[in-house]
């Protein structure tokens, strides 16, 4: 796939619409229409010629490097993981989106049945394993990241 074929072919179709859109019978819907693929097709360019910064991953990528720093507990007299970190997060970057989530629920699930097991709460964990399924779990931490998908602004240079 050529992305940037893609966008000069339709750059074309929507020439042509200009065109025809003389002898159109609806013009203010058909400019609304021409205007909604121009608006797309900007987007899509923007992004491949990338003109959107990337300080979002950056950020991201902090987060994730100083929650290894803390929950490894790295000393001045150690050296520093970050290889190992690196590697992990492009073998989950490799895998399947779906296959993460599974895992991240049952990383979860455990937690939660962990959690309540050491505080001594038996009836929570039998009520924990009767009435909480995976796919529960795996549903809210895809409702979850839509979310958080849909909240994330990305800056322009």
């Amino acid at each position: 796939m050529n992305p940037f074929k893609h966008i000069k072919d339709t750059n074309d179709v929507v020439k042509d619409l200009k065109f025809k859109l003389q002898y159109s019978k609806n013009k203010a819907k058909d400019v609304k229409q021409i205007n909604t693929i121009i608006d797309c097709l900007k987007s899509f360019e923007d992004i491949l010629e990338q003109k959107y910064k990337v300080s979002e991953i950056d950020n991201l990528l902090c987060y994730i490097f100083n929650e290894f720093m803390i929950t490894q507990e790295q000393t001045p007299k150690q050296d520093i993981q970050l290889d190992y970190l690196i590697d992990k997060i492009n073998c989950h970057l490799k895998a399947d989106a779906q296959n993460n989530i599974s895992s991240l629920a049952m990383t979860i699930s455990s937690y939660e049945f962990g959690k309540k097991y050491l505080n001594g709460d038996i009836k929570g964990c039998e009520r924990f394993a009767k009435n909480t399924s995976k796919e529960d779990i795996v549903k809210l931490i895809k409702d979850l990241f839509f979310k958080f998908k849909q909240s994330m602004l990305w800056r322009k240079n």
